[in-house]
């Protein structure tokens, strides 16, 4: 058997996976490290190949949304194959959990010696409409409200460096925003009770992992190891507002705003009054949800570190 089964998706970090190809390969060549190729063609491609790969280790090769979907088929294959990742993508937050460099050559390194460990994953299930629910798995975050709007909006634009792609989406989506009525409800970490709230949601994000948007630290103290999800909800606040904390998210300094309100939790419900979107990783998991239900799976998913995750 083969040591990796690298998936590279073609257009993350706008072509650049494609040009470090040649670089990747001498690199693991020149080591003496046996593997394959695989190039995505599409979206979900990468769930697909993963699923049945050749290595002992599959890797991500792009950004956020090839972590995503190459985990998601690792976890529908039953979690036994590592997940690695080599971060080229124009976000790249769920490796700031796992202490990957954003250097290619010290990524590669950390690849090779890096160390196995096992970490939380989740699971969010949305509905669209009565009957009809959609299941995804996440690693890093899920999100619903202006967050997932702003994910939509993205769609639609060119990439930009970073966390610029982001920004840009966050002033044109505030131009149509609109609150929806929320009510949310959170199982306490000893489970004896239920925190609901009921107001109008700017966003809840729940995060496995500190940041997303490309840098953004919604839950800057999250853990992928402690068997709990950090839950950042926003009350809806005026456009103004939202321009004074949206640069406070980027330090992660936004907590302490009145409007802001963070838990632990296991699980997770939101139910609206009009349907939003729903990110699962910065991917779209649906447009038009009324209800969105989170969990997290603890210690499950193996994958490749750099370092002792927290």
């Amino acid at each position: 058997m083969i040591d990796y089964t690298l998936i590279i998706n073609p257009i993350a970090g706008n072509g650049r996976t494609l040009k470090k190809r040649p670089e990747i390969e001498r690199f693991l060549e020149q080591r003496g490290v046996s593997y394959e190729v695989r190039i995505t063609e599409g979206p979900g491609h990468a769930v697909e190949l993963a699923r049945k790969p050749q290595g002992r280790t599959v890797v991500a090769v792009g950004g956020d949304g090839t972590v995503h979907e190459v985990a998601y088929g690792i976890i529908a294959a039953g979690c036994t194959t590592p997940l690695g990742v080599i971060p080229l993508g124009t976000g790249n937050d769920f490796v700031k959990m796992l202490g990957i460099s954003r250097r290619l050559d010290e990524a590669l390194h950390q690849l090779i010696h890096g160390r196995l460990q096992f970490v939380d994953y989740g699971e969010v299930t949305v509905q669209e409409q009565p009957g009809e629910d959609i299941r995804q798995y996440f690693v890093n975050a899920v999100g619903m409200g202006f967050d997932a709007s702003v994910a939509v909006t993205m769609r639609g634009q060119k990439k930009l460096p970073g966390v610029l792609s982001y920004l840009l989406a966050v002033f044109r989506t505030l131009r149509s925003w609109q609150a929806p009525f929320a009510r949310v409800t959170m199982e306490t970490i000893t489970r004896a009770e239920r925190r609901v709230f009921e107001d109008p949601l700017f966003l809840v994000t729940a995060g496995n992992g500190v940041s997303s948007g490309g840098g953004f630290y919604l839950t800057p103290e999250a853990s992928v190891r402690d068997g709990l999800l950090d839950v950042c909800l926003v009350r809806d606040v005026p456009r103004l507002e939202v321009l004074r904390v949206v640069p406070r998210a980027l330090r992660g300094t936004h907590v302490t705003h009145p409007a802001v309100h963070m838990f632990r939790t296991r699980r997770l419900r939101v139910v609206l009054e009009h349907p939003m979107p729903v990110h699962a990783d910065g991917e779209l998991v649906a447009e038009r949800a009324t209800r969105m239900d989170v969990q997290v799976i603890p210690g499950m998913l193996p994958v490749i570190s750099a370092m002792p995750v927290r």
